[in-house]
């Protein structure tokens, strides 16, 4: 399209009628040309190849620009692949995270869930008395939980000893606990 717009301006100018007066100016791809108009034949003749010259090299570089064009195209959708991959991997993880995350609520919420409100214990262990005196130390304990994690109960405890002049001990006492699962 170039090269036929540059043959019908450089014809136009060989045949047009010579006019002294007139100057020409050109600008192609940034590049500004200002000359007269030729005076004869062999001058229009250097303008026509001078314009050949230019378009050629205009040419050369479109052809230039276009393969870089598609080299970084082809750069592009390489990138793109790469990256769409990557985002398939992710996408994969995320959906295994996302099941575990899912086990592991459903795990949790189970625990939760059974009938281990109530819980008694049972305890017995030696106990020293301050007159170092021996004796055992029996207790049962029993907590409800209120909460999720927030426990209160009650205590029964006695102590026996032995070899000292009181003979034992009884008391109830108030548990307050909070339990870690």
């Amino acid at each position: 399209m170039k090269k036929l717009v540059l043959f019908i301006v450089s014809l136009a100018l060989f045949v047009s009628p010579v006019n002294a007066e007139e100057g020409l100016t050109l600008s192609i791809g940034g590049e500004l040309m200002e000359r007269d108009m030729p005076q004869d034949i062999e001058e229009a003749k250097e303008v026509i190849r001078y314009l050949v010259d230019i378009a050629n090299r205009a040419d050369e570089q479109i052809e230039k620009n276009h393969n870089q064009y598609i080299s970084e195209i082809e750069s592009y959708k390489r990138k793109n692949e790469f990256l769409e991959t990557k985002l398939e991997n992710l996408e994969s993880k995320l959906n295994e995270v996302s099941e575990a995350n899912s086990e592991v609520k459903t795990g949790v919420n189970s625990v939760l869930k059974q009938n281990n409100r109530c819980t008694f214990l049972f305890g017995v262990g030696p106990i020293i008395g301050s007159d170092l005196s021996l004796g055992l130390h029996l207790n049962a304990l029993s907590s409800y939980r209120i909460l999720r994690n927030v426990q209160v109960g009650a205590e029964v405890f006695s102590y026996i000893y032995q070899n000292t002049n009181l003979n034992g001990a009884f008391g109830i006492g108030l548990v307050i606990g909070y339990s870690i699962y």
